[in-house]
Parts: C-alpha cells; structure tokens; sequence
C-alpha cells in the first residue's frame, strides 16, 4: 500500500523583537542623532578650533554635532567593524565543509572498491545499492532471454493475456504471448520484496512488533494478510514467509518499515533493485502490488525478478514451500500455519512432462489474476513461466499445466 506521510518542517532563523534604540529615553552624554541636546558639555563649540585642540582635529560641519573621521594618533579611534571578521569566518567554515564532504567522498569510493558492502557503487548503473549482510558477496545477474526461430506463440490457447516461458539453461524464451506488455504485477511484486527485505536482513531472527497502523489500512483495503495479530512479535524469518506463502500484506508491509523505516523508503529500495538488475520497464510504488497506475512491469521483467530470487538459497526455500508453521508466541501458542495459495491449488506434477517447484500467485480487480512459477522437466532442465491478466481465479494454473503438457509431452 503506498502511503505517502511527507512532512515540510520549516524552522524561521530570523527573530524580531521589534526593539529600536530612542536616545530621548535613554539620554546620554554624546548622541549624535540627537543634534545639541546630545553634546558632551566639555565639547568644543562646532567649528572653532582652539588652541587647546590637537594638531589634526577638525570639527565636523556647523551644528551636526560630529566630529570629522580625521584624528591624530590614537585620541580618536574608529569603530571596529565586525561584518569582515564574520564573512571570514564564514568563508573558513565553509572551505572546512567542503574538505571534509570531499575526503568522505573519497573514502566511500575507496571502501566500494574494496571490501566494504555497505554501499556498493554498481559500474553499469551507478545506482549505489546495499547488499548488507546476505549475499553480500554474491554478484547475483540476470539477462533479458531472446526469442528463437522455434519459439511458439501461445495465442489464444491460453486464458491469460500476456506470457513467456524462458529455458533457464539456454535462456532463450521458448513460448510467449505480448512478453513485453506493460502489466500490473499485483502480489507479484512480494517476490522483490522478498529480494529487497533479504538481501538487507543481518539477522533473521530479529523481531518486529506489529501495529494498527500496518494491518488497519490492509482490512480497509480487503488485501490479503498472514494472519499476525497487533502487538505481536515477529521473526524476520517468519515476516519472510508471511509475505509469500499466504500473501500477506501485513507481512510486507512490516518487511519494509523493518527495512527502511517506511513503506516510501522501501519502494524507493525496490526500485534501485531494478536499475542494479537492468529492468527497464518496472517500477514500485509498496512493498504488497496493491494496484496503483505508477505500479507496473512486464511477463518478462517479472520472470526475470523470479529467476534473481531462485539465485538465493533462502529466497528460493521460501517460494518453493508449501506450508510453514511460525515461531510460537502468546498471540499463537502454536504458531501461525501458512499456507502458500500456489501449492494449495495445484500439486505441481499435473502436466505430467514435470513438476512445479516455486512460484508466487498475484491478484488485483486491474491486473486480474497472473502467477510466476519455476518448473523442473522430466529431463532435468529447468523454465520459468510468468503468466497474467487471466480472467479466472484458476486460469494461471490451468495455463501452466497446459502450456508444459502441450509443449513437452511430445
């Protein structure tokens, strides 16, 4: 869900107290803006120049009640002027910023080039990306697949809309259908937060605390959830799974407050993801794939986001798993069970050519019903299949099943 809190907090520097200085309240024995009535009584009438006066005096014009800025020695003395002094210490603190920006600049650059994981600058992209913790020396790639003279166009032997089954060995995609459609993803989308919130994650048995303020704007919404009660805590590891396996919002949600500290910062995460993984057509605005129209990507896009997750040993546990019970807590004395809505509706062997592994399902009233999955054949060779806009709840299944059984039971 995309909830946008920005604040503008603007802090006034000027203070004003409306003070003016009156020398008529406050008279004293020289005031110059107050004409005779300020003179110093021992002050030589204007103009005269008596013998008495040092060399050099001389009297400022008649009835002014100044005295000329010309003196001898150091009997007259001119104000001392402060406005030099802080534009120089002005000029010096900001030279000294600027020294320090610039050696910090290139301490980063030297700790990118090095061993340092905390922001590692990325050649291709420059988009500067964190792989803390997990998988931080992994360079994980993806490539766009390519069609060949044997691909097959799907057409209209499918319910879905738009598709493309890619061979992960060769990858070259071997069926499609408008592969490269801009598309809604809908809970698609998980299967990069999984990514993100992962890749980020030191430590997976960390907890989180769940509020009102994640799962109240969830039930406003009828998005799925997980299940996790307001006030309990949650392992990372179990937020992990409540985002895949049932779909849920509130555990995506979580995932991205946990992350960045904010479901914006999150989106924000996701998509220097997709900059680091080359996508060009994709784009996040929440961590869950509730619909809105600046929240897209495409069949292709989104199978090469899966094959990037089945890349990470966790990641691929985690959408290759059927049912998961979490840790117990007071709220669930026995845990939480949580089922994955792929597996719930397929076994995963029913084309009968091999067997569905992974996957993740997505639904939205825009993007309709569409499903990514992995699948092993019979002959050992692994495809990822994406497929969306179906109109039937089990319309992606059926795709599945039938598009393996078609093209391999030959």
């Amino acid at each position: 869900m995309n909830n946008n809190r920005n604040t503008d907090g603007r802090y006034p520097p000027n203070r004003q107290d409306g003070y003016t200085y009156n020398s008529n309240q406050n008279r004293q024995p020289y005031n110059a803006q107050n004409g005779d009535r300020g003179r110093n009584p021992q002050r030589p009438a204007e103009g005269r120049q008596g013998p008495g006066m040092r060399q050099g005096y001389k009297s400022g014009a008649p009835g002014t009640g100044m005295r000329s800025p010309q003196y001898y020695g150091g009997e007259m003395r001119r104000p001392i002027s402060w406005v030099p002094l802080f534009a120089a210490l002005l000029v010096l603190m900001i030279s000294i910023g600027i020294f320090c920006t610039v050696l910090n600049s290139r301490s980063r650059s030297a700790g990118a080039l090095g061993n340092d994981t905390d922001g590692i600058l990325t050649p291709d992209t420059g988009v500067e990306t964190t792989d803390i913790g997990n998988n931080a020396d992994d360079k994980i790639s993806v490539a766009y697949a390519s069609p060949t003279a044997a691909t097959v166009e799907l057409g209209e032997s499918i319910d879905s809309d738009y598709a493309v089954l890619i061979d992960l060995a060769s990858n070259t995609i071997v069926a499609q259908k408008d592969p490269d459609a801009t598309i809604y993803p809908a809970s698609m989308t998980k299967v990069m937060t999984l990514i993100v919130a992962y890749e980020n994650c030191k430590n997976l048995d960390d907890t989180f605390v769940m509020t009102a303020a994640i799962t109240d704007p969830l039930f406003i919404a009828n998005a799925s959830v997980a299940g996790f009660s307001v006030g309990e805590s949650i392992t990372i590891r179990d937020l992990l799974y409540g985002a895949i396996l049932p779909s849920g919002g509130d555990a995506t949600d979580a995932l991205a407050i946990y992350t960045a500290g904010s479901i914006e910062k999150f989106a924000e995460m996701m998509n220097k993801k997709v900059l680091e993984m080359g996508l060009s057509n994709t784009h996040f605005t929440n961590p869950s794939g509730l619909h809105d129209n600046d929240h897209y990507s495409t069949p292709h896009e989104m199978a090469m986001i899966l094959q990037y997750a089945l890349k990470i040993d966790e990641c691929r546990k985690i959408l290759s798993t059927y049912q998961y019970t979490t840790e117990k807590t007071s709220y669930h004395p026995d845990g939480l069970l949580l089922t994955s809505t792929m597996f719930s509706r397929m076994k995963g062997d029913e084309s009968g050519v091999g067997e569905v592994l992974a996957g993740k399902t997505g639904f939205t009233n825009e993007g309709l019903h569409c499903l990514a999955s992995l699948t092993k054949t019979h002959d050992g060779k692994e495809y990822v299949l994406v497929t969306a806009h179906a109109t039937e709840k089990y319309g992606p299944i059926f795709d599945c099943i039938n598009i393996y059984k078609n093209l391999f039971s030959k």
